[in-house]
């Protein structure tokens, strides 16, 4: 879907097209044109949103995301899953900005009481005895329950707990500590990769995908260390030649109050993710967001 060199890139009409022509006959979207995922569907959803059209095909992936619950009020990744996971956070935000899937009130709790394992004192305590050197940690969020913490999955989680202007103390308890874990997690660059800022003795550097969405759950925040962060995603926008990591760095830049030029050359948009995330992007860009509260 890459335009030829000198023209202009797809509209808004053309990736809303090319976006429903990839729902599934089941209500979702998939990695690929195949099996439905929540991450990808929730996305799809949030992107059809933003540009108000097609409520039949949102309402429908609404009705898919319904059936992802579980007995613990959280949403699992695909159907074949039995547990819930990070994308508890993504299905929050596509219930506070559409209206649609499950009820806000077991996916919040969800959220809020999640732990990552790196952040209990046992597990600290076993990595001192086995000495193992480790980075601080706290209460963030984990790709799978039970696990470490990792960047992206708190990334999201704490845009879905700072959607709505106000929240209960507990919350932003939970999104100060959030907050707390990616300024641990800053890589010597200033972005983020996935995790770890420094392992087996060796610096880490950082990843344009990760450091745009950590951006994204750092809006509303200020210090230096953001600040360097900021300079990284612009410093990775004049040269990223992929669609999805571009994506997220225009997010987390324009989370922040800035609106990069857009690329001289558009990179291929290759599957939904892709697309959504392009038309998430373009309508944030139009003062239209939905990963975060206008205003």
């Amino acid at each position: 879907m890459t335009p030829p060199a000198g023209l202009a890139p797809p509209s808004s009409d053309t990736l809303v097209a090319s976006l429903l022509q990839m729902q599934n006959r089941d209500g979702g979207w998939g990695y690929s044109q195949h099996a439905s995922w929540t991450e990808t569907t929730s996305l799809a959803i949030l992107a059809l949103h933003a540009w108000r059209t097609s409520e039949g095909q949102c309402r429908r992936a609404g009705n898919w995301l319904m059936n992802l619950v579980r007995a613990d009020g959280g949403v699992a990744p695909n159907r074949a899953v039995q547990h819930s996971t990070w994308v508890t956070a993504l299905a929050l935000l596509v219930r506070e900005v559409t209206g649609l899937g499950p009820s806000e009130g077991s996916l919040l709790n969800w959220l809020l009481s999640t732990r990552n394992v790196d952040s209990e004192w046992w597990y600290r305590f076993r990595n001192f005895v086995r000495g193992v050197s480790a980075p601080g940690t706290t209460h963030a969020w984990s790709w799978y329950p039970g696990t470490a913490a990792w960047v992206f999955p708190t990334a999201a989680s704490l845009a879905a707990l700072k959607y709505p202007t106000s929240r209960p103390a507990e919350t932003q308890g939970r999104i100060r500590l959030g907050e707390e874990y990616l300024r641990i997690r800053v890589c010597r660059d200033g972005g983020w990769n996935h995790g770890s800022s420094r392992a087996l003795g060796y610096d880490a550097d950082s990843y344009p995908e990760t450091t745009g969405a950590a951006l994204v759950g750092l809006r509303g925040a200020s210090a230096a260390w953001i600040t360097r962060g900021v300079e990284r995603a612009q410093a990775y926008w004049s040269s990223c030649p992929s669609s999805y990591a571009l994506s997220w760095l225009e997010l987390g830049l324009l989370a922040h109050g800035i609106n990069p030029d857009p690329p001289s050359t558009p990179p291929d948009l290759r599957n939904p993710m892709e697309v959504a995330l392009a038309l998430i992007a373009m309508a944030a860009r139009r003062g239209v967001p939905v990963l975060w509260a206008r205003g």
